[in-house]
């Protein structure tokens, strides 16, 4: 029925979104940090904040949300890797709170190491947060 058309659309949109986000990660921490790297953000902010602002967030279906998603390398094992994640996913969401989104809007999540960027660009290239748009939980 119509609710299949509609949710078609919405995963659509989605897919389209979290494709777009791709170009937008935020790297440049330090092995074990968790705090959002400043100057990173503050080249990220020129197009990532209002991409997210103005273009995502009032685009993304109501069953939805933006996710922060921390990223870390292999170094010290999984749940390390998984802790270290967290805390970077969270500090971003905070960052970009306090920057002007609207918090209800995004969650977190950790990959912990299971996202691993690429094998030639090292350990650093883990150490980042990217975003997804999934369901929210």
């Amino acid at each position: 029925g119509s609710a299949e058309v509609k949710s078609l659309g919405e995963e659509e949109i989605v897919k389209q979104l979290n494709k777009q986000l791709e170009a937008y990660d935020v790297s440049g921490y330090a092995g074990d940090q968790t705090a959002v790297p400043e100057t990173e953000y503050k080249k990220w902010a020129e197009t990532g904040l209002p991409f997210i602002m103005k273009t995502v967030l009032p685009a993304v279906p109501a069953r939805y949300k933006l996710h922060v998603v921390g990223n870390a390398d292999s170094a010290g094992g999984p749940a390390k890797a998984s802790a270290i994640a967290k805390g970077r996913a969270d500090a971003f969401k905070a960052r970009l709170v306090k920057d002007g989104v609207d918090g209800s809007k995004l969650g977190v999540k950790s990959a912990g190491d299971a996202k691993f960027a690429s094998k030639s660009s090292g350990r650093t290239a883990n150490r980042r947060v990217d975003f997804e748009v999934i369901i929210a939980q």
